[in-house]
């Protein structure tokens, strides 16, 4: 039975590469981060830190290359695999949470990697058009570089307040969107992405560690 169950994932899997479609795009968006205390190794922010972060949180922008293969079991049902390497660049109201300091704001900016995998539903789907929905999970490992400051008054002590020491970062988030693929090989995606857990990727180091929301459009060409 072991060899049966085997062979069938074996033939599984190869069917999934023959029919594998590559891609290769770019993806842009919109981020809001909120940092929260992180007493073990594996945390989950609670709701209202992401909440709060719309509201007083880092804001800016990332933007990323993709690349990765997508594949559909007929005409509705598919997986997508993808890799993912960007940058992203964030400012934070220190006055949110140092009233005694004025018109400051510090600049932070990471470099990103990450893994991604998501399950498509096709709602309509032709020979040359299709869009669906799609959900998934990612995992991205975040580097931080060093912060720039506007004003002279900022000190280290305010950095490892907002976003504690350790400049390695790890992270998985779920993904939601709607997918739509035009003449067969360009495919547009809209996307938003939503903290699930944090961990430091070195595991020793900060308490403090962010939850990242983001918003972006992503295109890709599938060959």
């Amino acid at each position: 039975m072991k060899k049966i169950i085997f062979m069938l994932l074996s033939i599984g899997l190869f069917s999934s590469f023959v029919q594998a479609r590559f891609y290769l795009g770019v993806e842009g968006g919109y981020n809001v981060q909120n940092q929260f205390e992180a007493p073990n190794i594996f945390n989950v922010p609670d709701i209202s830190i992401i909440t709060h972060s719309f509201k007083s949180g880092a804001k800016g922008y990332s933007f990323a290359f993709v690349l990765g293969s997508e594949s559909f079991y007929g005409r509705y049902f598919g997986t997508r695999f993808g890799l993912s390497a960007g940058y992203t660049a964030l400012t934070q109201d220190v006055n949110n949470i140092f009233e005694e300091m004025d018109s400051l704001k510090e600049k932070f900016s990471y470099v990103d990697a990450g893994l991604e995998l998501d399950l498509i539903v096709n709602l309509y789907n032709s020979n040359y058009y299709s869009v669906g929905i799609f959900g998934g999970v990612d995992a991205k490992y975040h580097y931080r570089l060093e912060n720039l400051a506007n004003n002279e008054e900022s000190l280290e002590s305010v950095i490892s307040t907002i976003l504690g020491n350790s400049k390695h970062l790890l992270d998985f988030s779920g993904r939601v969107g709607i997918t739509m693929l035009f003449a067969s090989h360009h495919r547009v995606d809209l996307i938003a992405r939503l903290p699930i857990a944090s961990t430091n990727a070195l595991l020793v180091g900060s308490s403090i560690l962010p939850a990242r929301t983001s918003f972006s459009a992503s295109y890709k060409f599938v060959f």
